[in-house]
């Protein structure tokens, strides 16, 4: 390829792949708002921003985000939206971020940096703006501030009513509406001829500021700032909220948004979703051509119009000439005049003098049935008004006579109109209720001021009872003199009926949570606890009143990370959230709790409360833990016990061996010093199988009903004689219960104990010794695999050095010890514990580092009387001249077996398998006296070759051998009729007797 291809080439790849890491040629911008979509002033504020932008650009891609902070607004929130944003415009370049609200510009400031670290940012609706806000990022980020002029909006007011006192100021609860009663307050000073009264949601329900509102004096004024939430917290939709501050106000009500010109305010000069967006998306513009952020200051001046409904100022008869130039007047009617100035001017020109003569002629005429016409258009509209609204409307003479009425009321009385007119309204109440009726009205008549809200019983015509609200006016005639009241009733009794069940029901789930038994919180939408019930406090030390408003101080450190993400997910999925953690009472204990939570929702379906459960589980961790511990000595046990098998076979043939070098030596012998050596250490090393084996629930040999209190004591004395520094204390039940158990390894078991708390307190100390009677229910043993009833609980407590937290959970495992190498083979526990398990009892622990140790044993009880242990007899080798079967799978023991029972004078037949014995068994049977069957074999056990040999001969004499135990299979076989069982390694003497027994029967 020539020099020109190349270059060539180059050149279009690198044209390709700058065009595909470019992307989109379109400007990329971004809206970002802080409340959600559906919301009027984000919606107006979407609309004007995207039309304004699309006008002057013609290559644009707009993307708009709701961060939805009106039903959620935390900081978990905020750092799952974080991420949400770094995953979604990971690869789009941003060239203009638009921000709306106040949330949005915090979120902007923290997170800019590490989102969109030079893509410039405009904001708009920032409240109480300072240009410290901004610093460091000021060559980054401009905008415009929102400002409610209500300055204006009241001078303008004042202008429109010059007769007005008085401003009442409608402002919620809610964190704006508080910041929109602190700008009123502050321009009161200049407004010194003005009373200001507050209808805070704070402090009033939607229903008592709108009882206020209808009591205002006829000279006062209202100004809407925002009511979405009273004082019971209920959220109020302001497509019902404020029509009825409409209807229900006496006086023009005034706002600060142009979205309240929809439900009947007057206007102002008020603040725009729409003209907000259009002036943000001009500055936007500024940047997209080119401009820089730094040449473009802050605008602290919002772009705020002057807006009225023409219907509220036709209602509340001001003039619109009367408006600040420039106003923006809404629903005005356009005259025939506007749409045809010309036909009229045209018609005017030829007509002028016809037309001038006949308004002379027939002014008069005219005049006068206008007058008429518009009187009774206004009587129609003000009946009409009257016959639509649901509220019952009233007029009585100054005795109480009903002169005038609507159809409401006599829905409200349940009479006609004949039943009512004319009749006075004490007719419907008792005479409590008309007494103080007349007080009030009496109030009313002496002091010409109005009276909301009053409330009495009526009785109807059909004699049922009801509720109503009323309010009473003084009605004036023509001279000024009072001529009667005139007011609205309304019927309450639903209300009031539902408020009482509301309360009811408050008090039924108020008593079901003070009852029930598993500790309950209520959170609020911040995490604040608003109500504990009585468990909670018990379980966790925390009465209501040190929580109330707070968060609880009982979520450890280490758990934080695990609620917060469960938390999270109960508000984003709706759904009831349950989850095992740890949690902190008053005191600094933890507990293991499983914690059911789930959200309470508002009357949009935002979450409003969280109630929480938890319940205790620290009691089945602790036997779940028990449980595990018992399962893992279940399975070192098995080791252990196999373990303990195949040493022992090992043994047999060095003890066989042995013996059969015994046979015939006298202690001339010079070797004879060491074979009894090799002799001594079979039986040493036979007694570590034995404790493996008893620690495998394989050791017990001989079991007797037995005094467990005689037993202890001769073991407590034996140890006490040779160990005098320690200080034995013993307190034994009386009438003690009896135990079966094989005494010498219950002996065992006492002495090792004693030993392991005397090791313990290498200095002297204390040990005490106690037993007693006691009846174990089912949940506490459920861990140990034992039965619930009567057990002989036996207690050794030392006041040694004791043990910490992870040698506690190892003491009773085969050869671990925390004594220095040689000095302790680690099974003395382990015994201890394997035996006790195989007599159907358990045993515990308890300890801490220098507070002493304690042994628990627990021995099931048996209604056998108990009888003493009877001395062992020595033992000679004994002979015989039968014919014996040995059968066993190892070489070393059938060799060693063969030449034992030759030496003691029996034929010997061997078989090295249970197939085999039973081949040579059906062929020899009348010959074989005698089997010794090993119960350990592969491809058929022991127990299997013993049925198949019963079937053959039930008369068939079985001795059992095994390096096993007598407990579990080898007691199975027994009790289908084996004749005897000898445990390996056995000696001489001992395999001769147990032949004997056996044979002689």
């Amino acid at each position: 390829m020539n020099l020109g291809i190349r270059v060539i080439v180059i050149c279009f790849l690198v044209l390709l792949f700058s065009a595909v890491g470019y992307g989109s040629d379109k400007d990329q911008v971004l809206i970002l708002n802080s409340y959600h979509k559906g919301y009027p002033w984000t919606d107006d504020l979407v609309e004007g921003i995207a039309r304004t932008l699309e006008k002057g650009r013609e290559s644009l891609e707009i993307h708009v985000e709701y961060m939805d902070t009106k039903r959620i607004n935390t900081s978990e929130y905020h750092k799952l939206f974080f991420q949400l944003m770094k995953l979604k415009y990971a690869k789009i370049k941003l060239d203009v971020i638009i921000i709306s609200d106040d949330n949005a510009f915090h979120f902007i400031i923290k997170y800019h940096r590490r989102l969109f670290p030079d893509t410039p940012v405009v904001f708009m609706g920032v409240n109480h703006f300072e240009q410290s806000m901004i610093k460091g990022i000021e060559n980054q980020i401009t905008g415009l501030i929102q400002d409610a002029d209500i300055t204006a909006t009241l001078r303008t007011a004042l202008s429109l009513h010059p007769d007005t006192s008085q401003v009442a100021v409608i402002c919620d609860a809610t964190t704006t509406g508080q910041a929109y009663r602190k700008q009123v307050s502050m321009i009161e000073p200049d407004f010194k001829n003005l009373k200001f009264v507050y209808l805070d949601g704070r402090e009033l329900s939607t229903p008592e500021m709108l009882s206020s509102l209808r009591s205002l004096p006829d000279d006062s004024i209202a100004l809407l700032c925002i009511w979405l939430k009273d004082n019971t917290g209920v959220f109020v939709p302001w497509e019902d909220g404020y029509p009825k501050i409409a209807m229900n106000s006496k006086v023009p009500v005034y706002g600060v948004l142009d979205t309240m010109l929809k439900y009947g305010i007057v206007g102002g000069k008020v603040q725009s979703g729409k003209h907000h967006g259009i002036a943000t998306a001009k500055i936007a513009l500024r940047i997209l051509r080119g401009e820089k952020v730094r040449h473009i200051p802050v605008s602290m001046k919002s772009p705020n119009k002057y807006i009225f409904d023409y219907i509220q100022l036709l209602r509340w008869k001001m003039p619109v000439s009367a408006l600040p130039k420039g106003s923006i007047i809404l629903n005005e009617p356009k005259s025939f005049y506007s749409k045809n100035k010309r036909l009229v001017w045209g018609v005017i020109g030829i007509f002028s003098f016809m037309v001038t003569t006949i308004i002379v002629l027939l002014s008069n005429i005219f005049g006068r049935r206008k007058a008429e016409s518009n009187l009774r258009k206004s009587e129609e509209k003000y009946r009409s008004i009257l016959g639509s609204i649901e509220e019952g409307y009233y007029e009585v003479d100054v005795d109480g006579n009903f002169t005038f009425f609507n159809k409401s009321l006599c829905k409200i009385y349940g009479c006609s109109k004949d039943d009512l007119m004319g009749v006075n309204l004490q007719e419907f109440t008792d005479e409590k209720t008309a007494k103080e009726g007349y007080r009030i009205f009496n109030r009313v008549f002496s002091t010409g001021t109005s009276i909301g809200n009053f409330g009495w019983e009526i009785t109807r015509k059909n004699g049922s009872r009801r509720y109503v609200e009323t309010s009473i006016s003084p009605m004036r005639n023509a001279e000024g003199r009072l001529a009667g009241f005139r007011g609205i009733i309304r019927d309450t009794t639903d209300r009031l009926l539902s408020e009482k069940k509301l309360r009811e029901s408050e008090e039924r789930l108020q008593i079901i949570l003070q009852s029930i038994p598993t500790p309950v919180v209520v959170y609020d939408a911040e995490g604040h606890a608003e109500y504990v019930n009585p468990a909670f406090t018990e379980l966790f030390g925390w009465p209501l009143d040190e929580l109330k408003g707070r968060h609880i101080p009982f979520v450890p450190k280490d758990q934080k990370e695990l609620t917060g993400e469960k938390l999270n997910e109960v508000y984003d999925s709706g759904k009831n959230v349950q989850f095992e953690t740890k949690r902190l009472t008053r005191q600094g204990d933890v507990i293991d709790v499983i914690v059911s939570g789930s959200y309470i929702k508002g009357l949009e379906g935002e979450a409003v409360q969280m109630i929480a459960s938890l319940t205790d589980i620290s009691e089945r961790k602790r036997l779940e833990a028990q449980l595990q511990q018992a399962l893992k000595m279940e399975a070192i046990g098995t080791l252990a016990g196999g373990i303990a098998h195949d040493f022992n076979n090992l043994l047999m043939g060095i003890q066989g061996r042995t013996s059969l070098m015994m046979v015939g030596k006298d202690s001339s012998y010079p070797d004879l010093e060491h074979i009894k050596g090799i002799e001594d250490c079979v039986k040493s090393a036979a007694e570590l199988t034995r404790q493996l084996l008893g620690f495998a629930r394989g050791g017990k040999y001989e079991i007797k009903p037995t005094d467990i209190n005689k037993l202890i004591r001769k073991s407590s004395e034996l140890f006490g004689r040779t160990k005098k520094e320690i200080d034995i204390h013993e307190k034994y039940q009386d009438n003690i219960w009896t135990v079966e158990v094989d005494q010498g390894q219950i002996e065992q078991t006492m002495m090792n104990l004693f030993v392991n708390s005397w090791q313990a307190m290498p200095g002297g100390g204390d040990l005490y010794l106690k037993t007693e009677n006691i009846t174990i229910e089912g949940d506490y043993v459920r861990p140990f695999e034992v039965k619930p009833g009567k057990y002989v609980k036996i207690s050794i407590r030392d006041t040694g050095i004791g043990m910490d937290e992870k040698t506690k959970e190892r003491i009773f495992e085969p050869f671990f010890t925390t004594k220095d190498m040689g000095k302790g083979t680690g099974l003395g526990l382990a015994s201890v514990y394997g035996i006790i398990k195989n007599h159907g009892g358990f045993i515990n622990v308890y300890s801490e580092k220098g507070k002493g140790t304690t042994f628990n044993i627990y021995l099931p009880t048996s209604e056998v009387a108990a009888r003493h242990q009877e001395p062992e007899i020595s033992k000679n080798v004994r002979h015989g001249d039968e014919t014996v079967l040995l059968v066993d799978d190892e070489d070393m023991i059938l060799d060693v077996g063969e030449q034992l029972l030759e030496k003691m004078g029996y034929t010997v037949l061997i078989a090295r398998s249970g197939k085999g014995a039973i081949d040579i068994y059906e062929k020899k049977k009348d010959k074989i006296d005698l089997i010794i069957l090993d119960m350990i074999m592969p491809e058929m056990s022991g127990g299997d070759t013993f049925d198949r040999l019963k079937q053959i001969s039930p008369d068939t004499k079985v001795l059992l051998s095994s390096g096993y135990s007598i407990n579990g299979q080898a007691n199975e076989i027994l009790g289908r009729g084996c004749d005897g069982f000898i445990q390996k390694p056995f000696s001489m003497e001992e395999l001769s007797h147990k032949i004997r027994a056996v044979l002689n029967g």
